[in-house]
């Protein structure tokens, strides 16, 4: 029994081109069987194919579109004709001036004596203040290699799951229209071998 299912499934998997064949095979059995004139029947059963088919094409092309730029055909043909330059609405921009200060660093007190009585007491003065530059550097340092740490491994993983996103967009577009393409392109052929015949 799964055999003959998967073997049902096996047949039907290229049912673009089935399609069209069932439609020329059931078109030339009536044309066969018939005494009615085909000639006329057969330049609009061709238009009709043809259309059908380009149709099918052009819905495929807008969904890829709507996939990757959220839009569609009637959307860049509104835009079009939006953007005629004789009906465009004239638009006016306004500024003011922005006024903004910034500073980096945490405050710290400390206490100066101004008059020192001897020079090495001077020198431990500046070694103190030294030493806590020092310190408040690397504290500093460290505060921004942690937030420069954390903010890469956050747009990493942010990347990642756009990367993933655009992956499986591309997949959806190329292989899931791909069978209407096919059939679409597949009428399109059909019609058109109708009118030699």
């Amino acid at each position: 029994m799964n055999k003959i299912k998967r073997t049902i499934i096996w047949i039907l998997k290229p049912w673009p081109v089935l399609v069209p064949l069932l439609i020329g095979s059931i078109h030339y059995y009536i044309y066969y069987n018939s005494n009615a004139d085909f000639t006329q029947i057969n330049k609009y059963v061709s238009v009709a194919i043809k259309i059908i088919g380009a149709c099918m094409v052009l819905i495929n092309i807008n969904a890829n579109l709507g996939v990757f730029k959220k839009g569609s055909i009637l959307n860049i043909i509104f835009n079009y004709f939006k953007s005629f330059p004789l009906f465009m609405k004239k638009h006016t921009i306004y500024g003011s001036g922005i006024q903004s200060q910034a500073s980096v660093g945490s405050p710290s007190i400390g206490i100066v004596k101004n008059k020192y009585s001897t020079l090495e007491e001077r020198l431990s003065e500046i070694e103190k203040q030294l030493n806590n530059q020092f310190i408040l550097i690397n504290s500093i340092q460290n505060d921004l290699n942690r937030k420069i740490k954390e903010n890469i491994e956050n747009r990493l993983s942010e990347l990642g799951q756009e990367i993933n996103q655009v992956h499986s967009i591309i997949q959806d577009s190329m292989v899931g229209g791909l069978h209407w393409q096919m059939l679409g392109f597949s009428l399109v052929i059909y019609g058109a071998c109708i009118d030699i015949w």
